[in-house]
């Protein structure tokens, strides 16, 4: 459920971001998120859905390092660059500390985004982001240190 005053707030609708995410992320920056213990719908997949959940066996795991990462990290660093322009137009103004945690995210996203395409080159950038700990507040952790070291360009 949402009010008309988050979809109206929430617009325009950024194209890196699917509408309901975009609307859950600036209802949450901006304080507006309420959660219930009460489970009031069951999720339930279909052929229409835009996204969906899937669980990976271990070759689909594999499969995930083996992908290119360029597609996946212009994406991400598109979806952070969205929030981050539009974070402090929201009303209310979301807190101060939100706002650096938006353009944290985003410079994380940056710093994976031009990491050099041969592996090798790969690791002290990738120690340094590590160092920074946005690769745990912001991402997977260890799981993504792992795929921006090994995954080609």
């Amino acid at each position: 459920m949402l009010r008309r005053d988050l979809f109206e707030r929430s617009r325009p609708f950024p194209d890196a971001w699917v509408h309901d995410e975009w609307l859950a992320m600036t209802a949450a920056i901006g304080g507006g998120v309420d959660l219930l213990d009460e489970e009031l719908v069951d999720y339930r997949q279909h052929g229409g859905n835009q996204i969906g959940v899937t669980t990976l066996d271990i070759n689909g795991r594999a499969g995930r390092l083996r992908a290119p990462r360029t597609l996946r990290n212009e994406r991400l660093l598109a979806r952070a660059e969205a929030l981050a322009e539009r974070a402090p137009l929201l009303v209310p103004e979301p807190a101060p500390d939100v706002i650096r945690a938006v353009t944290e995210k985003r410079a994380h996203e940056q710093a994976r985004s031009v990491l050099p395409a041969a592996r090798m080159l790969r690791g002290v950038p990738v120690l340094r982001e590590w160092c920074t700990g946005r690769y745990s507040r912001f991402g997977r952790g260890a799981q993504d240190v792992l795929r921006d070291l090994v995954q080609p360009v």
